[in-house]
């Protein structure tokens, strides 16, 4: 897995930004746990791809404030990106490209 930050307006135009430059479909869903989020499945038909955002939709004013967002080194207005199942870095060149200021935050590969 791999794990991007990245600056959008907000999930679906990041995935919209994906999308046009692979012609990838995505799906927007929602969740309590993770709001409203985008993801491609097989994305460039090797990994699932999700965009979130960094704010956790589940934060109420009291809890701790490391608890308002996933990625607490982030503020609440960055954009995660998941890359599952890492199988290559098609996916991973693609993000880089399209998103340059991107950071790679987590990255774990398989044996």
């Amino acid at each position: 897995m791999a794990r991007f930050v990245i600056n959008a307006k907000d999930v679906v135009s990041a995935a919209e930004r994906l999308a046009a430059a692979t012609r990838e479909p995505f799906e927007c869903r929602h969740s309590d746990y993770l709001g409203k989020y985008c993801i491609f499945q097989a994305f460039l038909d090797a990994v699932d791809v999700s965009i979130i955002s960094n704010a956790d939709p589940m934060y109420r004013p009291g809890d701790p404030a490391e608890d308002k967002v996933f990625e607490s080194q982030f503020g609440p207005d960055k954009l995660l990106i998941n890359v599952e199942r890492e199988v290559g870095s098609d996916a991973i060149d693609v993000i880089r490209k399209v998103f340059p200021d991107a950071v790679l935050i987590e990255r774990h590969v398989s044996a």
